[in-house]
């Protein structure tokens, strides 16, 4: 006799998760009463679900004598599908208390040093107010570090700004788009400016990003045109790159939620419009845990502003 589901089986609809439980007890110990004291059950109330479990299955499960308990063929066979469905029960339990605040989680959040805080403060309130039992470790982390946290597990989820598409590891839920603007301090001719050419941007001094996701293909654009940037200084911080700019150091080119110091002015560039797509990314075939499902889910459900 071959069973290929047992949840099929003519049956087994019928038998309870606490027969699977006593069932691998007496596997694992092969002795009625170890399993018993193991399942902090009496002796006969074990044996009547064993009996009751055999007389479903239609079949003897164990062996039994004054000395030996063993297993029958059909027991072995019985027992290697028990243990998935006894696994995938405990798994359904701590999803199921995780997702109740039942106990307290902590999911690692790595995000991208490059966005910024202002259009996701909004989600993590509500994402708090509806799961009180999941606590963030939020990771500040450059595109590199980002992907190896993935990989390793450091991380489950990751906020990136994407420019390109990921590789197949990866699962990508969007979130929103993001354009990139050019910042500048009070006063400055951009200001009079609804809009700023790129080519607009042709002879000032150019605080550079570091970290910036577009930084090659900004390089690239300049080179083409023929462009000229002086370039005073450089910085991996987007703090001190906004800092700088407001000193008069020079301008810089960040995505338009990253701004946060209120001195600074901003506009959109144009000719070319130059956007990046804020996402949630995961690793592809690892399986998420119960705070990491309730965040992707409340992410989706979430009215993104339009930028």
């Amino acid at each position: 006799m071959v069973i290929t589901n047992l949840v099929n089986f003519k049956g087994f609809t019928g038998m309870e998760m606490q027969q699977t439980r006593y069932f691998l007890a007496v596997c694992e110990t092969l002795n009625f009463t170890r399993a018993a004291e193991n399942c902090a059950v009496s002796q006969p109330a074990l044996t009547r679900a064993i009996k009751k479990l055999e007389e479903e299955l239609g079949e003897p499960l164990l062996l039994r004598d004054k000395r030996h308990v063993s297993l029958t063929p059909f027991g072995e066979m019985i027992r290697n599908q028990l243990r998935k469905v006894d696994e995938a029960w405990r798994d359904t339990l701590a999803s199921a208390k995780a997702f109740q605040g039942l106990e307290r989680s902590v999911l690692n959040l790595g995000i991208m040093c490059t966005v910024g805080p202002a259009m996701v403060m909004n989600f993590l309130n509500c994402f708090r107010e509806a799961n009180p039992g999941i606590a963030l470790n939020i990771k500040n982390m450059d595109v590199d570090e980002l992907d190896s946290g993935l990989i390793s597990g450091a991380v489950e989820i990751g906020l990136f700004g994407l420019i390109d598409s990921m590789d197949s590891r990866f699962s990508v839920h969007r979130l929103y788009s993001e354009p990139l603007v050019a910042v500048f301090m009070p006063g400055h001719r951009f200001g009079r400016m609804k809009k700023v050419p790129f080519d607009a941007l042709d002879g000032e001094n150019y605080v550079d990003r570091l970290n910036c996701e577009f930084r090659d293909a900004l390089a690239d654009l300049i080179e083409k045109r023929g462009m000229q940037f002086e370039i005073p200084y450089v910085s991996e911080r987007e703090d001190w790159i906004q800092e700088m700019v407001a000193a008069g150091i020079g301008i810089s080119i960040m995505p338009k939620y990253s701004v946060t110091l209120p001195s600074l002015q901003c506009r959109p560039i144009v000719k070319p419009v130059v956007e990046r797509e804020v996402a949630l990314v995961t690793l592809a075939d690892r399986k998420l845990s119960a705070g990491s499902e309730a965040f992707l889910a409340s992410a989706r459900g979430f009215v993104w502003p339009k930028p």
